[in-house]
């Protein structure tokens, strides 16, 4: 059913939107909402390498989530010259 959703949008916003591209939107708001997004223990207790695209419109990350990272030991943090495909 993923095609009635945009069956009525204007044209040409309906080949560049898609639901799939909302998830990460959706499951922000639904950890948000929810309380999981806080109570998160997993960066605490796995190394991460974070890379991003420096380039990009819109980031789900803040500057105070690359300074946590970084102070962390085991982990690094990379931002590539580019945008959400780098």
């Amino acid at each position: 059913p993923w095609f009635l959703l945009f069956t009525n949008a204007p044209s040409g916003i309906s080949a560049r939107m898609r639901p799939h591209r909302c998830y990460p939107y959706f499951r922000i708001i639904a950890d948000i909402l929810t309380g999981k997004l806080l109570e998160s223990q997993f960066a605490a207790t796995v190394p991460q390498f974070f890379a991003y695209g420096a380039k990009k419109n819109i980031s789900f990350h803040t500057p105070d989530y690359i300074q946590s990272l970084e102070a962390t030991p085991g982990c690094r943090c990379k931002a590539y010259d580019g945008g959400h495909w780098f």
